[in-house]
């Protein structure tokens, strides 16, 4: 195994597994893992989970079978598998105080998480993310939607974070040219809200496969040129949570979906 020279802080998520599980796959570990057990968020966020878990399962059962990896969404997760230096972090908070602590300005910190690292955070260490989006023309949330609904593919960029909302120096971007799933064999009337939760199987995919891309490829610094850019017809657009109009029209269009129950 070959072992990034990065600390992921990593979380029970399909986010994390996703990333963990494409990167073992490929060959890849990261040099250390700070795990914390138990932000807020996903004791909510299990509840939505189990709601819909038979659909859950369905559309990443779907999905898989159109990509190299079948990622364990619906398990626990070893982290031990992916790993031997581990940190544990045992708080309830967001972003624990102990994470905090632990930071080293020396390291470089991968996350897989949700919504904007804290300015402390940011001011003690250095941190990677990968935006769902080809930036700088799509920033915010959702953007996997946008970038199909401008090129037809989604695209992901992996940068610095910053204090400004995806602005930070980009490292490596690109445009998926993988097919797009065929999920019109799914069953008739899943909820567009599910859809929303399990389209994000595939998104996680697609980022993790741009991260094994990245250094498969020597690390070598991929930007999307000013030319490049130019073709999007609204070159820096914020955007924010999809509506669900947007998820079912793209679900149909892109992912071949149509047994809504109208």
């Amino acid at each position: 195994m070959k072992v990034i020279p990065w600390t992921m802080v990593a979380f029970e998520s399909p986010i994390t597994k996703a990333y963990l599980e494409v990167l073992y796959r490929g060959g890849y570990v990261f040099e250390k893992i700070i795990v914390c057990l138990h932000p807020r968020y996903f004791g909510q966020y299990q509840a939505m989970i189990q709601k819909r878990q038979e659909h859950l399962e369905e559309i990443a059962d779907a999905i898989a079978a159109h990509t190299s990896v079948q990622v364990p969404y619906f398990s626990r997760l070893d982290f031990s598998k992916y790993c031997s230096n581990l940190q544990i972090i045992d708080e309830f908070k967001f972003y624990p105080d102990g994470l905090l602590r632990a930071l080293d300005p020396k390291e470089q910190y991968f996350y897989s998480y949700l919504g904007l690292v804290p300015q402390a955070f940011l001011k003690k260490a250095k941190w990677l993310h990968i935006h769902g989006g080809l930036m700088s023309p799509l920033r915010g949330s959702a953007c996997m939607y946008w970038g199909l609904l401008y090129r037809g593919k989604p695209g992901y960029s992996l940068f610095w974070q910053t204090e400004k909302i995806d602005q930070g120096k980009i490292l490596y971007q690109d445009e998926s040219d993988e097919p797009l799933p065929d999920l019109s064999g799914l069953s008739s009337g899943i909820k567009v809200e599910t859809f929303r939760i399990g389209m994000w199987y595939y998104d996680l995919y697609v980022r993790a496969k741009l991260l094994v891309d990245y250094f498969d490829g020597g690390c070598k610094e991929k930007v999307y040129s000013k030319e490049q850019i130019s073709e999007f017809s609204h070159p820096d657009r914020m955007f924010f949570v999809e509506h669900p109009k947007i998820t079912k029209f793209c679900v149909t269009k892109f992912f071949n979906y149509k047994r809504w129950n109208e």
